[in-house]
């Protein structure tokens, strides 16, 4: 079992709080709001990942690229990674492409997210993530 919520500027640490803290917890950032500015993005990452417990992930919502290069650059330094939604009706980052633009072009979608440094998806598609993932490697630029 994993615990989410959105997180936003104005809140605690909360892997640390309850109900979170004993279970493993994954912060979610919701591009949406006029405040989710890509400054305001980066600090809530860092403050939620630094905690006396560790999260595993952070989980993209709604964010624009330029949210989410903010996201991917903080979870860098912060050694969390990244996930994105790529199901139907969820959009991850806004532009990035859904399971149907993944089914024809796994590369332009899922590959060009790892390659921005999104390293975890949630899908639909397992099986055609999992095919593009293991085949990646022969003959194409990006690899997940």
């Amino acid at each position: 079992m994993v615990a989410k919520t959105t997180a936003t500027a104005a809140d605690p640490v909360l892997a640390d709080s309850e109900p979170f803290r004993n279970v493993p917890f994954v912060p979610i950032l919701d591009g949406r709001p006029p405040e989710a500015t890509p400054q305001a993005i980066r600090a809530v990452v860092s403050r939620q990942a630094s905690g006396g417990r560790p999260i595993s992930m952070i989980e993209l919502v709604f964010l624009s690229k330029e949210q989410a290069h903010a996201v991917v650059e903080a979870a860098r330094r912060a050694r969390v990674r990244v996930m994105t939604n790529t199901l139907s009706g969820i959009v991850g980052v806004v532009d990035g492409g859904g399971d149907v633009d993944a089914l024809r072009d796994p590369a332009g979608v899922w590959g060009r997210l790892y390659a921005q440094g999104i390293t975890a998806f949630r899908t639909d598609e397992p099986a055609a993530l999992l095919d593009f993932v293991q085949h990646a490697g022969r003959g194409r630029k990006e690899r997940p």
